[in-house]
C-alpha cells in the first residue's frame, strides 16, 4: 500500500487533482451564477457536474500512462514497458 501511495506522489497525482478539483468547483460556481441572468435551463448545471465528474475519472486513467515531469508530460516508461512486451 506503500508503493501505491509512493507512486501517486511521484507523479504528483495529489496536487493535480487538487488544482482539478479548485477549476471544477469555481466553474460550477459561475455556472449556478450565471444561469439565471443567461436564461439557463435547468439541466445546465447537472451537465456541467456530470461533465466534470466524467473528467475526473478519465484524468485518473490518463496518469496511469502519463507523468507530468518539469519537462512537461511525458509517457510513463513502466507503461511503455508493459505495451512492447504484449
Amino acid at each position: 500500500m506503500g508503493s501505491l501511495f509512493q507512486n501517486l506522489k511521484k507523479r504528483k497525482v495529489f496536487t493535480i487533482a487538487a488544482v482539478y478539483a479548485v477549476v471544477a468547483w469555481l466553474t460550477i460556481q459561475i455556472v449556478d451564477v450565471i444561469s439565471a441572468p443567461l436564461s439557463l435551463p435547468d439541466w445546465f448545471q447537472t451537465v456541467t457536474i456530470v461533465l466534470f465528474a466524467i473528467g475526473f475519472l478519465l484524468f485518473f486513467k490518463l496518469t496511469s500512462a502519463y507523468e507530468v515531469t518539469p519537462e512537461g508530460i511525458k509517457p510513463d516508461s513502466a507503461a511503455q514497458a508493459t505495451q512492447e512486451y504484449k
